[in-house]
């Protein structure tokens, strides 16, 4: 019996945490979130090759994406968000 108690904790320490929905707080990864921006970048089978027209859908995106978590983090020192063009 304590063999398997030892199984059963060992398996909580190291287990992975649970996928957080769209509701999670902001600072926490959210796999909810994540997923809606994958979703966006795949949407229609738009490619995203450089010579790809849909590259310019995916820097607009992502970019507008970024700015949006550096409004997010407001004066958070903890935080750095740097957007900036492909050289």
């Amino acid at each position: 019996m304590q063999h398997a108690q030892l199984l059963l904790e060992y398996g909580t320490l190291v287990s992975a945490p649970r996928p957080l929905g769209l509701d999670a707080p902001a600072e926490h990864f959210s796999e909810a979130r994540a997923l809606q921006h994958v979703t966006q970048l795949t949407a229609n089978g738009v490619g995203r090759l450089v010579s790809h027209p849909g590259i310019e859908h995916g820097i607009k995106y992502l970019t507008q994406a970024t700015a949006d978590i550096a409004a997010a983090a407001g004066g958070r020192h903890d935080i750095h968000v740097q957007v900036g063009a492909l050289l």
